[in-house]
């Protein structure tokens, strides 16, 4: 072994030892694992107030309804759901890749869902410093997120991408941040670019 390729991995050893220490310190596991839920099923509903207005709340059926879908197929948005913590160092260098791919991908509805047991203005700022201009949800006691990711107690594995179609299949459940995985290119996959909107309105059927 080249003693750059010794030095890149020592590197490498490091910085996933720092990210699990500051999960460790967050409250929160970076253990990859399965998530709860699974590829084809319908996602669980959930509706969390936002962390900028804690009076508005976000809602999965404004985007994501079975029944309506069902009643209405120009219904909807796709959604995306990024599960993390502000202490979560692979959160942090995952959302730069998510940002170039929403940036040409308008009609999908990001959340960011942080698992978060600390003042809401932690993580608005959190928001802030990594470019983040869309509002986010937070859990304070995981109670919602349990539904999604595997947690015990307040630890959580993260993170976490949920990619849900309008009429609220699950297609993506993924967990834990590879740099060279195809991120990207299976986003584009299992989120078909969809020209609907979510505001369109509900059409009933005949009797």
């Amino acid at each position: 072994m080249k003693a750059s390729d010794s030095h890149g991995t020592f590197c490498h050893m490091i910085n996933k030892m720092m990210a699990a220490l500051a999960a460790l310190l967050a409250g929160t596991s970076l253990a990859s694992g399965s998530l709860k839920v699974q590829v084809g099923q319908t996602s669980p509903p959930f509706s969390m107030p936002s962390v900028v207005d804690p009076l508005k709340r976000i809602s999965l059926k404004e985007f994501a309804d079975s029944a309506r879908f069902a009643a209405n197929p120009k219904f909807g948005r796709s959604v995306l759901l990024a599960f993390w913590n502000t202490n979560c160092v692979p959160c942090k260098a995952e959302f730069p890749r998510l940002q170039k791919w929403l940036a040409k991908r308008p009609d999908v509805k990001f959340i960011p869902w942080l698992i978060e047991d600390a003042d809401p203005s932690v993580a608005i700022q959190w928001l802030q410093s990594i470019g983040m201009t869309e509002t986010g949800v937070m859990d304070k006691y995981a109670t919602k997120s349990a539904q999604f990711v595997v947690c015990e107690g307040k630890l959580c594995h993260i993170p976490g991408l949920v990619a849900i179609t309008p009429d609220q299949k699950i297609r993506l459940a993924k967990s834990g941040y590879e740099p060279d995985h195809p991120l990207e290119a299976i986003l584009d996959q299992v989120l078909p670019v969809v020209a609907v909107s979510a505001e369109a309105p509900l059409v009933k059927k005949a009797p």
